[in-house]
Protein backbone atom coordinates (compact mmCIF):
# COMPACT_ATOMS: atom_id res chain seq x y z
CA UNK A 1 0.00 0.00 0.00
CA UNK A 2 1.45 3.39 -0.98
CA UNK A 3 1.81 6.40 1.21
CA UNK A 4 0.26 9.74 0.45
CA UNK A 5 2.21 12.88 1.14
CA UNK A 6 0.80 16.31 0.62
CA UNK A 7 2.43 19.60 1.45
CA UNK A 8 0.53 21.57 4.11
CA UNK A 9 -1.28 23.79 1.59
CA UNK A 10 -2.19 20.96 -0.77
CA UNK A 11 -3.40 18.82 2.14
CA UNK A 12 -5.59 21.65 3.43
CA UNK A 13 -7.01 22.24 -0.05
CA UNK A 14 -7.70 18.52 -0.49
CA UNK A 15 -9.42 18.19 2.91
CA UNK A 16 -11.47 21.34 2.31
CA UNK A 17 -12.52 20.26 -1.18
CA UNK A 18 -13.43 16.79 0.08
CA UNK A 19 -15.46 18.20 2.98
CA UNK A 20 -17.41 20.53 0.70
CA UNK A 21 -17.99 17.78 -1.85
CA UNK A 22 -19.32 15.43 0.83
CA UNK A 23 -21.44 18.09 2.53
CA UNK A 24 -22.77 19.40 -0.76
CA UNK A 25 -23.76 15.97 -2.03
CA UNK A 26 -26.64 15.48 0.39
CA UNK A 27 -26.86 18.64 2.49
CA UNK A 28 -29.66 21.14 2.13
CA UNK A 29 -28.52 24.68 2.93
CA UNK A 30 -31.25 26.93 4.34
CA UNK A 31 -30.75 30.66 4.95
CA UNK A 32 -32.40 32.95 7.51
CA UNK A 33 -32.06 36.69 8.02
CA UNK A 34 -32.93 38.92 10.99
CA UNK A 35 -36.45 40.42 11.06
CA UNK A 36 -35.17 43.71 9.62
CA UNK A 37 -33.23 42.13 6.71
CA UNK A 38 -34.87 39.13 5.06
CA UNK A 39 -34.04 40.01 1.42
CA UNK A 40 -32.58 37.00 -0.36
CA UNK A 41 -33.23 34.69 2.59
CA UNK A 42 -35.00 31.39 2.02
CA UNK A 43 -36.84 31.51 5.38
CA UNK A 44 -38.22 34.42 7.44
CA UNK A 45 -37.63 32.71 10.81
CA UNK A 46 -35.18 30.23 12.27
CA UNK A 47 -38.04 27.94 13.34
CA UNK A 48 -39.37 27.85 9.76
CA UNK A 49 -35.91 26.75 8.56
CA UNK A 50 -35.72 24.11 11.32
CA UNK A 51 -39.14 22.75 10.32
CA UNK A 52 -38.09 22.61 6.64
CA UNK A 53 -34.88 20.80 7.62
CA UNK A 54 -36.89 18.19 9.54
CA UNK A 55 -38.80 17.41 6.34
CA UNK A 56 -35.55 16.93 4.38
CA UNK A 57 -33.58 13.69 4.83
CA UNK A 58 -29.86 13.74 5.58
CA UNK A 59 -27.65 16.55 6.79
CA UNK A 60 -29.16 20.04 6.71
CA UNK A 61 -27.30 23.29 7.31
CA UNK A 62 -29.07 26.43 8.50
CA UNK A 63 -27.02 29.57 7.90
CA UNK A 64 -28.15 32.59 9.89
CA UNK A 65 -27.23 36.13 8.94
CA UNK A 66 -25.72 38.15 11.77
CA UNK A 67 -28.05 40.25 13.85
CA UNK A 68 -30.32 39.76 16.84
CA UNK A 69 -33.28 37.41 16.73
CA UNK A 70 -35.61 38.35 19.62
CA UNK A 71 -38.06 36.18 21.61
CA UNK A 72 -36.61 32.85 20.49
CA UNK A 73 -37.71 29.41 21.65
CA UNK A 74 -36.66 26.95 18.96
CA UNK A 75 -37.85 23.35 18.97
CA UNK A 76 -35.72 20.86 17.04
CA UNK A 77 -37.29 17.49 16.37
CA UNK A 78 -35.28 16.29 13.39
CA UNK A 79 -34.03 12.72 13.07
CA UNK A 80 -31.38 13.76 10.54
CA UNK A 81 -28.21 15.66 11.35
CA UNK A 82 -28.55 19.42 11.63
CA UNK A 83 -25.97 22.23 11.74
CA UNK A 84 -27.00 25.76 12.72
CA UNK A 85 -24.32 28.30 11.82
CA UNK A 86 -24.54 31.99 12.66
CA UNK A 87 -22.62 35.15 11.90
CA UNK A 88 -22.97 35.46 8.13
CA UNK A 89 -22.90 38.96 6.60
CA UNK A 90 -26.24 38.35 4.84
CA UNK A 91 -28.21 35.61 3.12
CA UNK A 92 -26.89 36.75 -0.24
CA UNK A 93 -23.28 37.13 0.89
CA UNK A 94 -22.44 33.99 2.82
CA UNK A 95 -19.22 35.40 4.22
CA UNK A 96 -18.71 34.66 7.88
CA UNK A 97 -18.24 37.79 10.01
CA UNK A 98 -19.10 37.17 13.67
CA UNK A 99 -22.09 35.88 15.69
CA UNK A 100 -25.85 35.74 15.35
CA UNK A 101 -27.63 36.48 18.64
CA UNK A 102 -30.57 34.29 19.64
CA UNK A 103 -32.36 36.06 22.48
CA UNK A 104 -34.88 34.23 24.67
CA UNK A 105 -36.12 37.36 26.45
CA UNK A 106 -39.93 37.76 26.13
CA UNK A 107 -40.30 34.47 24.27
CA UNK A 108 -43.98 33.46 24.21
CA UNK A 109 -42.83 29.95 25.19
CA UNK A 110 -40.65 30.07 28.30
CA UNK A 111 -37.67 27.76 28.49
CA UNK A 112 -34.36 27.37 26.70
CA UNK A 113 -33.63 29.22 23.47
CA UNK A 114 -32.97 25.87 21.76
CA UNK A 115 -34.83 22.74 22.84
CA UNK A 116 -33.49 19.72 20.97
CA UNK A 117 -35.56 16.51 21.10
CA UNK A 118 -34.23 14.68 18.04
CA UNK A 119 -32.32 11.52 17.31
CA UNK A 120 -29.88 13.18 14.91
CA UNK A 121 -26.69 15.05 15.73
CA UNK A 122 -26.88 18.81 16.29
CA UNK A 123 -23.99 21.23 15.73
CA UNK A 124 -24.25 24.87 16.82
CA UNK A 125 -21.62 27.35 15.61
CA UNK A 126 -20.99 31.07 15.93
CA UNK A 127 -24.07 31.83 18.02
CA UNK A 128 -24.64 34.06 21.02
CA UNK A 129 -27.44 32.47 23.03
CA UNK A 130 -28.80 34.74 25.73
CA UNK A 131 -31.62 35.48 28.18
CA UNK A 132 -33.32 32.08 28.20
CA UNK A 133 -35.24 31.29 31.38
CA UNK A 134 -36.11 27.64 31.95
CA UNK A 135 -37.27 28.54 35.48
CA UNK A 136 -40.30 30.57 34.30
CA UNK A 137 -43.79 29.20 34.87
CA UNK A 138 -44.92 27.22 31.83
CA UNK A 139 -41.42 26.26 30.70
CA UNK A 140 -41.42 22.97 28.77
CA UNK A 141 -38.34 21.89 30.70
CA UNK A 142 -36.52 23.27 33.74
CA UNK A 143 -33.15 22.25 32.36
CA UNK A 144 -30.94 23.70 29.70
CA UNK A 145 -30.87 27.42 30.28
CA UNK A 146 -29.73 28.40 26.77
CA UNK A 147 -29.82 24.92 25.18
CA UNK A 148 -31.63 21.79 26.37
CA UNK A 149 -30.33 18.71 24.51
CA UNK A 150 -32.94 16.09 25.38
CA UNK A 151 -32.62 13.87 22.30
CA UNK A 152 -30.38 10.90 21.57
CA UNK A 153 -27.96 12.53 19.13
CA UNK A 154 -24.69 14.26 19.87
CA UNK A 155 -24.59 17.99 20.59
CA UNK A 156 -21.50 19.89 19.41
CA UNK A 157 -21.04 23.59 20.17
CA UNK A 158 -18.32 25.63 18.46
CA UNK A 159 -17.28 29.27 18.84
CA UNK A 160 -20.46 30.22 20.69
CA UNK A 161 -21.23 32.43 23.69
CA UNK A 162 -23.85 31.90 26.39
CA UNK A 163 -24.96 34.71 28.71
CA UNK A 164 -27.83 35.53 31.04
CA UNK A 165 -29.48 32.09 30.83
CA UNK A 166 -31.26 30.43 33.79
CA UNK A 167 -32.11 26.80 34.52
CA UNK A 168 -33.23 24.75 37.50
CA UNK A 169 -30.38 22.24 37.26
Amino acid sequence: MGKFHFGPIRALAWVTATAFACAGASAAVLTVGPPSETAGCAYPTIQAAIDAAAASPGLDIIRIARGTYPAQHLLINDNGDLAIEGGFVSCQTLVHADYSTLDGYNSPQPGPVIEERSHGNLTLSDLHIQNADATRTGATTGVGGGVAALGRGLLTIRRSVFSGNRAVL
